[in-house]
């Protein structure tokens, strides 16, 4: 991926390479990532009509993919890197035969340049802070704009610096202070550089190419390690409470992760 002059540089797809024959079960043995991920994609799929063409930008393995795909969705997915995408092929292998899935790869300056030549999408997703990687949101918004259908959204799932327990955590306080004063810091011990955006950030780059719709949050109640259920199926009072409130002004700004819906402007 490219940035702009004087930004930190984002990851090439050299280091997904090389963990993507692992990335599953790394991403699988922690409870509240599969606990974040469900609940992101019951976000996108709760605004969405069946039938509907979706872009799963930055689709990795094709987790999402293959989801939104058994929910009756065609979908369109890239990632930058090579060897997820082989990955996310043979999961998706079904919606591929039944045309229902596309998968492709290519470094992210094309992304951003080329003439869009597939069927354009009436929405956009990212899962997993995917856009937490890169660092000019408004180049990626310029172009989601572009590809989008009129009246389309994109639906983003980011790590948010005013998680609340960073505020109790020593060495990840200063986070939450530097993004509460100027909008964006840089996550310190990621594998790969990995810039954290306050909420109020991303709706500044999406202008004036989007509106916010919808905001939501997951990670303030629930223990990450000890989640028992699923987001479809919560179970004890703290998974439950998250999983009816999340979506409500306390919770959706104090989770892990914040999600938000943009709606295209024009």
């Amino acid at each position: 991926m490219s940035s702009a002059a004087g930004e930190t540089p984002a990851p090439g797809p050299s280091f997904f390479d090389d963990i993507a024959r692992d990335y599953d079960a790394q991403m699988s043995r922690v409870p509240g990532d599969l606990w974040m991920r469900e609940a992101f994609q019951e976000f996108v799929i709760r605004g969405l009509a069946p039938g509907e063409v979706v872009l799963d930008f930055g689709c990795g393995t094709g987790v999402d993919a293959r989801v939104y795909a058994e929910r009756g969705f065609r979908v369109i997915g890239y990632d930058s890197s090579v060897a997820m995408t082989q990955v996310a092929a043979n999961r998706c292998g079904t919606g591929i035969g039944g045309n229902l899935v596309e998968i492709f790869s290519g470094p992210y300056e094309e992304f951003l340049g080329r003439p869009w030549s597939r069927t354009r999408p009436s929405a956009i997703v990212s899962n997993f802070a995917v856009l937490n990687l890169v660092p000019s949101l408004r180049a990626a918004f310029a172009r989601f704009h572009e590809i989008l259908q009129p009246g389309g959204s994109v639906f983003l799932s980011l790590l948010n610096p005013c998680y609340v327990r960073n505020l109790v955590t020593p060495g990840l306080r200063r986070l939450f202070f530097r993004a509460l004063r100027h909008g964006i810091t840089e996550f310190p011990s990621a594998k790969v550089p990995t810039l954290l955006y306050r909420e109020r950030f991303v709706r500044q780059a999406a202008e004036p190419f989007f509106a916010l719709d919808l905001r939501a949050g997951v990670g303030a109640v629930v223990n990450h390690a000890a989640i028992a259920g699923s987001w479809r199926e919560p179970r004890g009072w703290r998974e439950r409470i998250e999983h009816r409130f999340s979506s409500t002004r306390v919770l959706a700004g104090a989770g892990k992760f914040t999600f938000l819906k943009l709606r295209r402007r024009g």
